[in-house]
């Protein structure tokens, strides 16, 4: 194909499509190859290059492109002479194939180092066009092709990226700072070139660029990701500076509705906990309001992710967002015709069910989505909707009060059991529904016990003690186990009458007497054996035969404050029968008890104390005598009346600044 010919088709296919796809459809793109492939005479490459550029603007014009291996050719020249004009000229046809399919050329890149050099050579140039195509071509290829990502960071070094921040051309810095995020984020190999103080001092300039949003995002994103990239525990002294700016400049965003600040600010908190902590010192929550309200899904979804994350293990968090009417947003959201939305918002509700004593200040606004919570726990194919609407509502219910109370009455705990007995839910939401069963079962009525100890019946309880359990189902089930047994008398006869006792006492004694058993299984199953023990004669015959007098002995050596105070409970517990005191002295405890006079907790030394009475009662041949209430005279009765008045008024008072502090 001659000069002449090529210039003939290039006028006819200018800003005709028709043309240009019956050019393709003639093999006009094969014999254009042909001609860059084997022609050196300058301008018939330009003519060709141009060419090539106008028919790939268009898919049949790529799609013929790939099948004739156009790529190689192209890449070819831009090798052979990457300061020419017919490599410059190129760079629009590779962004259009990286518009086409970016991982495509990204990995023919990968494979071709030398190319991914000679884009270098065009990030060099003095024409604005050629390195903004060239940035563009390389973020597209980046955001696709993780194999280029690596080949590509070793060209984009700190000499590179300085120059190119120090470009007059505004798109130019943009598209630079866009990918060289892109490439810090994806490259944890090793710390990118870029992470000096002087591209610091740089990136600095250019977040505080007035009048342009964009260009100061982009900026602080850079920033954000170099410290992500370098914090391992905390900040260091020289990063808290402008790190701290930083935040100040992300502020400042979203004064001015830039809501993708939101998304940056989270990044931060995830990073360092003492800037999460700051972030909410410096009261921003409340300002996330108007975004709640926006009907960009997007923007309202980053906003419920920030709160939430903050929300997550920070107390202070969640009472702002209580108090700033951020819960009323949440439960709106639930609504949401946006199932993206509804996960998001259930999510940032799951965090802030974490509070619950600051939730039955807004019982109105919660009962309003109550019903709106039961039929989400029932969403069986949406699981990550499904177990966050669980948790909320297990999290609701961990309190006696009102807000469990309405729960109750709107049918939760009939939800918890057909949850748990799904055979379509996720183990996670298992373990939650199974949380939310304990939960109710602590302080209730015999009526809920019999509903819990019938459905969830013997051979559960063996599978849920199983060794091959996974850890948050075991520990649910010794919390269910340990509510049930709770006050143990009438109310509990539910558990005797479905569950096996002893099993239970033996499996709890397994479990809890492990030398790999964590300190959180040995305080449920010792509170298990304490709440069996409160009970008849019978229920302690059944503690001394599993063994569980001797398992206490041996607890009261524990470093655990806790493990300690409830082995000496058990004990206490024991020593009101004679025949047990008895069980008691032939273990020689006398000498293990009297050593917990030095014991720094209060608690266990006054128990301690309790029971060497006993014990010392019993060697003389007196009975245990059960602690009976003497009824009080008048003046008693008075100053018992005092007493509480006084107590009810610190107890409000105490409420008040904890819910107003």
């Amino acid at each position: 194909m001659k000069l002449d010919e090529l210039k003939g088709i290039k006028r006819q296919i200018i800003c005709n499509r028709s043309r240009k796809e019956a050019c393709v459809s003639e093999g006009v793109v094969a014999k254009v190859l042909l001609v860059l492939e084997k022609e050196r005479d300058e301008e018939t490459l330009s003519t060709a290059a141009q060419t090539i550029g106008s028919l790939c603007s268009i898919d049949q014009g790529i799609l013929e492109l790939l099948k004739c291996h156009g790529l190689p050719v192209l890449l070819g020249i831009l090798v052979r002479d990457p300061k020419g004009t017919v490599a410059k000229q190129l760079l629009w046809t590779l962004k259009l194939v990286a518009k086409y399919d970016a991982k495509l050329l990204g990995d023919c890149l990968a494979s071709n180092p030398e190319a991914v050099w000679s884009l270098g050579w065009q990030l060099k140039s003095t024409t604005p066009s050629v390195v903004l195509n060239t940035l563009q071509t390389l973020q597209l290829c980046a955001m696709e092709s993780t194999e280029f990502v690596n080949t590509v960071s070793s060209m984009f070094d700190r000499t590179l990226f300085m120059c190119l921040l120090e470009s007059q051309n505004r798109d130019v810095v943009l598209q630079s700072l866009r990918l060289h995020l892109h490439i810090i984020n994806n490259m944890w190999s090793s710390p990118p070139a870029s992470d000096s103080e002087e591209i610091i001092k740089m990136l600095r300039m250019k977040a505080r660029q007035p009048n342009d949003v964009d260009l100061r995002l982009a900026a602080c994103n850079c920033i954000v990701a170099l410290f992500r990239h370098s914090a391992r525990d905390s900040m260091s002294a020289h990063q808290e500076p402008y790190i701290l700016a930083t935040l100040m400049d992300l502020i400042s965003l979203l004064d001015e509705k830039c809501v993708d600040a939101v998304r940056t600010m989270r990044q931060l908190a995830l990073a360092d906990e003492k800037l999460g902590s700051t972030i909410i010192e410096l009261d921003i929550l409340p300002k996330m309001i108007p975004y709640l309200e926006e009907d960009n899904d997007r923007h309202v979804i980053d906003v419920f992710s920030f709160i939430a994350d903050l929300c997550d293990t920070n107390e202070l968090a969640r009472r702002q967002c209580l108090e700033s009417g951020i819960l009323s947003a949440v439960c709106n959201s639930l609504n949401s015709p946006a199932r993206s939305v509804q996960v998001a918002a259930c999510a940032c509700f799951h965090m802030l069910s974490r509070s619950v004593r600051g939730l039955k200040m807004h019982v109105s606004t919660i009962s309003k989505s109550i019903v709106r919570l039961l039929e989400l726990a029932r969403q069986y194919g949406e699981r990550s909707l499904q177990l966050h609407a669980v948790s909320v509502l297990a999290n609701l219910c961990s309190e006696p009060n009102n807000l469990r109370e309405t729960l109750m009455k709107n049918g939760i705990l009939t939800v918890f059991l057909e949850v748990y007995r799904s055979n379509n839910v996720s183990e996670a939401v298992r373990e939650k529904s199974l949380l939310g069963i304990a939960s109710l079962a602590y302080v209730s009525t015999r009526d809920i016990k019999q509903l819990i100890s019938s459905s969830i019946t013997q051979d559960d309880v063996k599978d849920l003690l199983d060794d091959i359990v996974p850890y948050d189902m075991m520990e649910h089930a010794l919390i269910l186990i340990r509510n049930m047994s709770h006050n143990f008398g009438p109310a509990s006869s539910p558990l005797r009458e479905h569950w096996d006792l002893d099993f239970i006492l033996d499996r709890s004694l397994d479990i809890g007497t492990r030398d790999d058993s964590p300190t959180v299984f040995q305080i449920q199953c010792i509170y298990i054996a304490v709440n069996v023990a409160s009970g008849t004669k019978v229920d302690k015959d059944a503690i001394v035969r599993s063994g569980w007098h001797k398992a206490a002995i041996t607890f009261l050596k524990s470093t655990s404050d806790e493990v300690r105070a409830a082995a000496m409970w058990l004990l206490q517990n024991l020593v009101t029968s004679s025949q047990h005191l008895r069980v008691l002295k032939d273990l020689d405890v006398v000498h293990r008890l009297e050593s917990l006079d030095t014991d720094p907790c209060l608690d266990i030394r006054g128990r301690a104390t309790i029971v060497l009475e006993e014990l010392e009662k019993a060697s003389r041949g007196a009975q245990p005598q059960p602690r009976l209430r003497r009824r009080p005279n008048r003046q008693q009765q008075q100053q018992q009346q005092q007493q509480q008045q006084q107590r009810d008024s610190t107890d409000v008072l105490a409420d008040y600044l904890q819910n107003n502090w």
